[in-house]
């Protein structure tokens, strides 16, 4: 059977200029407008049927392609969705190495598009850069699929509380745990300084925070080619670790991932299941269970 996968052709139908530099934002919040605030799920794959908005920034994968949508202007944020890759079955967790490093730098495109937007419907919360952007992703099962990256008008709930972590421990929630973790959490250390670790509280299963040794702060944009490496291979290899336990127990292959960063933040990935996974062991045991994944002693 020939996997699913998007058509290039349609692609390239939706494509609104050849480069994100040459976008026009005015057009891309238009476009959103036009678009349902909420989108009708299940059925066939809408994205490989090409049920997706206008395309704005494209990148060339091993595998496939990935690509960057116009979603949605739910009240005043607007949304876009990177489509990890026109493959049904590839995903950021399965993808080969340089891809997902491919995927990163994508990212960091459309933020620095969004944040220098120069659209007065978004504060300035630094010069040069308005609004606070989001960037995460949800895994479905069997979903295709895709990292959404929003702009907000007013501070989102994450940074409200980030920002209340600070203001009570001084120190951002990476700085914290790179002091105050307990050695035997540490899953792994990556490029560019990387470091992953479960923590000894954690709020979900299988919770996993990963950040940059030494310190770092602003945006995805404002680390280095070699943090964001890193990170996309941190990402790629504990969610792709994450997912083969989930399948080994039995569970649903579901889990998100929020990157926390933006001025004045230590930038941080906090890795959970849904709330509805549930299992008896406990941290100790699932950092043991993601180093073999990984192939760490």
């Amino acid at each position: 059977m020939t996997p699913r996968q998007i058509d290039p052709a349609l692609v390239a139908e939706q494509r609104l200029a050849d480069r994100l530099q040459a976008v026009d934002f005015a057009t891309v919040r238009a476009a959103a407008a036009e678009r349902p605030a909420r989108l009708q799920h299940g059925g066939p794959c809408r994205w490989c049927a090409g049920r997706f908005g206008p395309v704005i920034d494209t990148t060339e994968l091993v595998r496939g392609r990935s690509f960057l949508a116009v979603h949605a202007l739910r009240g005043p944020d607007l949304v876009l969705k990177q489509v990890s890759s026109t493959r049904h079955r590839d995903d950021l967790d399965s993808v080969p190495p340089m891809d997902a490093i491919a995927l990163f730098e994508a990212l960091a495109r459309a933020e620095s598009f969004l944040a220098s937007c120069g659209d007065p419907a978004w504060p300035e919360v630094v010069p040069g850069r308005r609004g606070h952007i989001a960037i995460c992703k949800r895994r479905g099962a069997r979903s295709h699929g895709t990292q959404t990256i929003t702009l907000h008008r007013d501070p989102p709930p994450w940074l409200l509380r980030e920002r209340a972590f600070m203001a009570r421990h001084g120190v951002g929630r990476a700085s914290w745990l790179e002091t105050r973790g307990r050695a035997e959490l540490l899953v792994g250390e990556f490029r560019g300084g990387l470091v992953a670790a479960v923590p000894a509280e954690p709020k979900r299963a299988f919770e996993t925070v990963i950040w940059c040794r030494p310190g770092a702060t602003g945006a995805l944009a404002d680390l280095s080619g070699n943090q964001r490496w890193g990170l996309a291979q941190a990402v790629r290899e504990l969610t792709g670790a994450l997912r083969l336990e989930l399948s080994v127990r039995g569970l649903s292959e579901s889990y998100g991932w929020r990157l926390v960063a933006g001025p004045g933040l230590e930038p941080h990935v906090r890795i959970v299941t849904p709330r509805a996974t549930v299992v008896r062991d406990g941290p100790a045991e699932w950092v043991d269970r993601l180093r073999r994944h990984i192939g760490v002693e």
